[in-house]
């Protein structure tokens, strides 16, 4: 009995390795009912809900791991399987409950559960109430640089939402380009949260009339080199870094072509087209219709 059970675990984790989601949503349900009594039963469970989860089937997910909390509260993985079950919750009063909850039980997960509140509220465009929590996570000293850096940047999100909702606030604005300026600088942030920050804030800059600095902070991203020298943009290049340096080209071509500066945006759909990224293709293409359309053939 106890070599079935664990070939089927393995099996399971067989699964999750390859990334085979279809493949281990099957062998999961399975192994859960084959097993009731199984002592992998919790960490089972947690790659079920994490499988329905990705694979954005939510009531699923929240299923299985408020499942996990009932069954066992006092398993290692209850405290993961509860936030998980607040993050599958439908967006209402009930994820509001739910996260403040876990909140106010002041767990080693209650700083991330502020910092989900806020994004909860920020999206049901409370954007008061979602800056509030944000700036309580900023200002906690012990917690991760990662869950910092996420916090600050949705409070600056916050404010641009806001200023957009109130006709681009020209106040409001400002402070969220401050706030994205402040990241883009952090000596210590990553290239991915860096990135991300300066183009928030080229954004920010875009409603408030200062296209060329705009432009030239989008140019900065699309050309930015790594300290060996080489284009730090190839295959090893983390995805968050290629998806806020494609932005940064593709916004300063919007840019560029509003202001019928073709060459301009060719030269920034070729230096994107080089990158070995997910929309290389895509620059590529772009720059082929502009030469046609424009008769630009340098």
């Amino acid at each position: 009995m106890y070599q079935n059970e664990r070939l089927d675990y393995i099996a399971v984790w067989t699964e999750s390795v390859a990334n085979n989601t279809p493949s281990l949503i099957s062998h999961a349900v399975k192994f859960l009912a084959d097993w009731p009594h199984s002592d992998f039963r919790d960490e089972v469970s947690m790659l079920l809900g994490t499988a329905y989860y990705q694979s954005d089937q939510m009531h699923l997910a929240e299923t299985v791991f408020r499942k996990l909390v009932v069954d066992n509260s006092q398993s290692e993985f209850a405290g993961a399987a509860r936030f998980f079950a607040a993050k599958s919750t439908p967006p209402g009063d009930d994820a509001l409950q739910e996260w403040s909850e876990i909140i106010q039980e002041n767990g080693p997960l209650a700083q991330a559960a502020r910092h989900e509140k806020g994004l909860l509220l920020l999206a049901m465009d409370r954007y008061g109430a979602s800056r509030e929590l944000f700036n309580q996570v900023i200002e906690k000293e012990d917690i991760q640089s990662e869950l910092r850096y996420a916090a600050k940047s949705d409070l600056g999100f916050a404010w641009y939402m806001e200023a957009l909702a109130h006709d681009r606030d020209k106040v409001m604005l400002e402070m969220a380009a401050d706030i994205f300026g402040q990241i883009s600088s952090h000596p210590e942030a990553s290239r991915a949260w860096r990135f991300q920050a300066a183009v928030r804030r080229g954004k920010c800059l875009e409603a408030l009339g200062n296209i060329p600095v705009a432009l030239e902070i989008y140019d900065s991203i699309v050309e930015d080199e790594s300290e060996d020298g080489s284009l730090f943009f190839g295959s090893d290049s983390p995805i968050e870094e290629n998806e806020w340096r494609y932005r940064a080209g593709f916004s300063a071509m919007e840019i560029l072509e509003s202001k019928g500066d073709w060459a301009g945006a060719i030269r920034v759909a070729d230096a994107l087209s080089a990158k070995n990224g997910p929309r290389a293709i895509e620059a590529a293409r772009h720059a082929d219709l502009l030469r046609l359309k424009h008769w630009i053939w340098e």
